[in-house]
């Protein structure tokens, strides 16, 4: 990935979504035939997200849209992208294994505070290819730096305003099914065109949401909080922002998530989320103390979090975002012998 390089598209939400389509309009397509082609689909579910997301996720409708002027995909087959995680990591879970970790900190600088969230982006092997960054700049809202699939536009990032968005996908022990709602990839696009924690909780407050997952969400005021969501229903880490740090590896811990999710864990040894949970455990004592940048770099190479030897499924590239400065850092699939790369907002 060239990071002087990065695709930039700005104006109106249509405007942009044309832009974007037009930009990967063979990659959309192609990614959207390795992954949905002999799919079988309710069409009348999918109908009933649409007319959702028309209303809660106005920003993210309309770049569809817009998508559709220049693409080689008609609107119900965007729509079905968009539910990727809901469709293919719920209803479809077998021959897949449960993804990536996440993990954020508060850092109290003298007077000022900030937040530094970073995750590994675990998917199969087969999705590397198709991996890329974008800067979207919608009329009106903050400017967005976003790691993008071909069709999933905001997959993780951060925006001009400091917000910051990481995730886990959730609600795999046993697998939950989707509900009529708001796609996860609909919401991290809309959540960052949010200026900060507040408004994005706000927002989600409101939300009908179709499928499972866990964000973590910063600002560059310090707010911090975990989110934790099952089909239909959304917890938030308590009335307060977190002060320490928060890590999650597809496993919900608020008690609420828990039983609406009728989660039930295998043995550790049978289940490398617990495993992954044990290590955050332990370096998130040291990051309470000394929250750094370099310490989440160090907390999620750890040899347990940082899947690199499997050729079927990897940590395809790791992110961190420094809010303050709005600086994001990445490093990708089995280049660890590397150094970190750096790109601003």
């Amino acid at each position: 990935m060239d990071i002087e390089k990065i695709p930039s598209f700005s104006g109106s939400a249509q405007e942009i979504g044309a832009a974007y389509a037009q930009r990967y309009q063979r990659e959309i397509a192609g990614f959207f035939t390795q992954e949905f082609c002999r799919y079988k689909y309710s069409k009348s579910f999918l109908s009933s997200c649409i007319k959702i997301t028309s209303k809660q996720t106005p920003s993210a409708f309309a770049f569809l849209k817009g998508a559709i002027k220049q693409s080689l995909l008609s609107i119900e087959e965007h729509f079905l992208l968009m539910l990727h995680e809901e469709e293919l990591y719920h209803r479809n879970l077998h021959n897949k294994m449960p993804h990536c970790s996440a993990i954020g900190v508060v850092v109290k600088d003298k007077n000022a505070k900030f937040t530094i969230l970073g995750q590994n982006w675990d998917w199969s092997t087969t999705y590397y290819p198709w991996t890329s960054f974008n800067r979207f700049a919608l009329s009106g809202a903050p400017r967005v730096l976003a790691l993008s699939y071909p069709g999933l536009p905001v997959c993780a990032g951060l925006n001009s305003a400091g917000l910051t968005l990481m995730w886990t996908g959730a609600g795999y022990l046993p697998p939950v099914m989707p509900k009529v709602g708001v796609s996860t990839y609909a919401l991290l696009f809309e959540l960052l065109l949010k200026r900060d924690v507040a408004e994005a909780v706000r927002y989600l407050k409101n939300v009908q949401n179709a499928g499972a997952f866990i964000f973590l969400l910063g600002d560059s005021q310090g707010k911090f909080v975990l989110v934790e969501g099952v089909p239909g229903k959304i917890f938030f880490s308590g009335d307060e922002f977190e002060n320490k740090p928060g890590h999650r590896a597809n496993i919900f811990e608020f008690p609420q998530a828990i039983t609406a999710a009728k989660q039930k864990f295998p043995s550790i040894n049978k289940c490398h989320s617990l495993k992954r949970n044990k290590v955050m455990n332990k370096f998130s004592r040291k990051l309470e103390l000394r929250p750094s940048v370099a310490g989440v770099k160090s907390t999620l190479s750890h040899p347990t979090l940082l899947v690199e030897k499997s050729f079927s499924h990897a940590t395809l590239i790791q992110l961190i975002v420094n809010s303050r400065k709005k600086e994001l850092y990445f490093r990708s699939w089995r280049q660890k012998q590397k150094r970190w790369s750096k790109v601003r907002v």
